[in-house]
């Protein structure tokens, strides 16, 4: 059994916000992992993302017993809204963000929603998804 804490908005904390990444993480000695919903870098430059990962690495107090990159991807994902509604478009993104993730390293990377479950101002879907509205498999599937 592990224990892990979730931090997100890790690029305030890197502008003097207080965020768990600095204002919690730092006085628990006890976690075995680091969740990152990395929903504030995820449309960045590569090289953003992947020094926000080893800042939120560096933050990982150490642990008997347990090796590697103790930090892993609790969520990521861009939905099809943001990439033109198109299927082939919102898997080419995805896939060249989960690229870089790879590069990174962590042990695992989880999508954030297989079925959508947010709509916008305009009761339209807004596609966070791997099965569409209509159970579609979409092709980032």
């Amino acid at each position: 059994l592990y224990h892990y804490i979730e931090v997100n908005r890790v690029r305030d904390a890197l502008t003097g916000f207080s965020r768990v990444i600095n204002a919690v993480l730092p006085f628990v000695n006890n976690i075995d992992y680091v969740s990152y919903a990395i929903s504030d870098i995820q449309d960045q430059e590569t090289q953003t993302i992947l020094d926000t990962l080893d800042f939120v690495l560096s933050k990982v107090p150490p642990k008997y017993g347990i090796r590697g990159k103790r930090v892993f991807i609790g969520n990521f994902g861009i939905p099809q809204s943001k990439t033109s509604n198109n299927p082939q478009d919102h898997k080419r993104i995805n896939l060249n963000l989960l690229s870089t993730l790879i590069q990174w390293g962590p042990d695992f990377a989880l999508y954030y929603q297989v079925y959508n479950k947010e709509l916008d101002a305009q009761g339209n879907q807004v596609g966070y998804w791997l099965i569409n509205n209509k159970n579609v498999k979409l092709p980032l599937f």
